[in-house]
């Protein structure tokens, strides 16, 4: 993994926390992307990530560290901008919902959550929270 990976950054903030997160084996890890990103297809998968098309949003700022305390208390899956830093790269984190603690912890970075089963996709970027499938996220900032 390259030094300035950003799952390298995440894996090292989450187990600063003492919350439970790993690297996911290679094989493993490139399967899940895939198959991910082809269920849902999203717009940009470099620069500033975004599912596009019928998927709902919610603004970064105010949002985007409770995000993951609404999620279910499963299997969590982050990966990250699919460019050659961290191609490939999959952070698990054994409860979603410590996913945010973790992000909130490390330097800015735009990234993607899924669960084990690929039934969600979200997408976080500098402005908005994209967000598809069986998910809903609530907008923090209206109270």
């Amino acid at each position: 993994m390259h030094k300035f990976s950003k799952a390298r950054e995440l894996i090292n903030s989450a187990r600063q926390l003492g919350l439970d997160a790993e690297l996911a084996e290679p094989g493993y890890a490139g399967e899940y992307i895939r198959k991910v990103l082809g269920k849902f297809k999203p717009f940009r998968v470099s620069g500033h990530l975004q599912i596009g098309g019928g998927a709902m949003s919610v603004p970064t700022e105010g949002n985007e560290y409770a995000l993951s305390k609404q999620l279910k208390e499963e299997m969590g899956c982050v990966f990250f901008e699919q460019g050659i830093l961290d191609r490939n790269n999959l952070v698990v984190f054994k409860n979603a919902t410590e996913i945010s603690l973790a992000i909130e912890h490390s330097f800015g970075m735009e990234y993607f959550i899924s669960n084990e089963g690929a039934s969600y996709l979200i997408a976080v970027n500098f402005y908005g929270i994209e967000f598809a499938g069986d998910i809903e996220i609530r907008d923090m900032t209206t109270g």
